[in-house]
């Protein structure tokens, strides 16, 4: 593996930037896209905060999640940090007001657009296309545009 070198615990905490026990302790190197910090220890990856929880702390049990109390995703701040379940981390989302449900376009996983879902219903309530049809027109399945037909889905 080259000269690849293993991180230590002060390596670690030379990239965190320390300011009051009170503040926030951001993490100064690699950000990942969905906001959290990650680097390597003794050749294993690990997200930033769940690694100044365990330097801190301990280990985490394996069902258990590292969570921020200051809701700060780049924050290393051992006095921020807290193990929970997941249904403790959608119940502080839901709390502090940061849950959010996506509907619709908003979706990752969306192939139409509310536009698209309009014109689904009207052409649908023409009986001029079966679904199959209209699935094929829209590239999606038969059962997707019955949920949309029905109200099921896209309500």
């Amino acid at each position: 593996m080259g000269n690849r070198r293993s991180n230590t615990p002060d390596d670690f905490w030379s990239r965190v930037i320390i300011k009051s026990p009170h503040d926030c302790w951001e993490w100064s190197g690699c950000i990942l896209a969905d906001g959290y910090g990650q680097t390597r220890m003794n050749t294993k990856k690990y997200r930033t905060h769940r690694l100044a929880y365990q330097l801190t702390y301990g280990s985490i049990p394996d069902e258990l999640q590292v969570l921020h109390t200051c809701d700060n995703p780049k924050c290393c701040n051992p006095n921020h940090l807290w193990v929970g379940t997941t249904q403790d981390n959608t119940q502080d989302k839901i709390i502090k007001g940061r849950a959010r449900y996506l509907k619709g376009e908003e979706l990752p996983q969306t192939k139409l657009t509310c536009f698209q879902v309009e014109i689904i219903r009207m052409l649908a309530d023409t009986k001029e296309y079966t679904e199959i049809e209209l699935g094929k027109m829209f590239s999606v399945s038969r059962g997707a545009i019955n949920g949309i037909r029905l109200k099921r889905s896209w309500k």
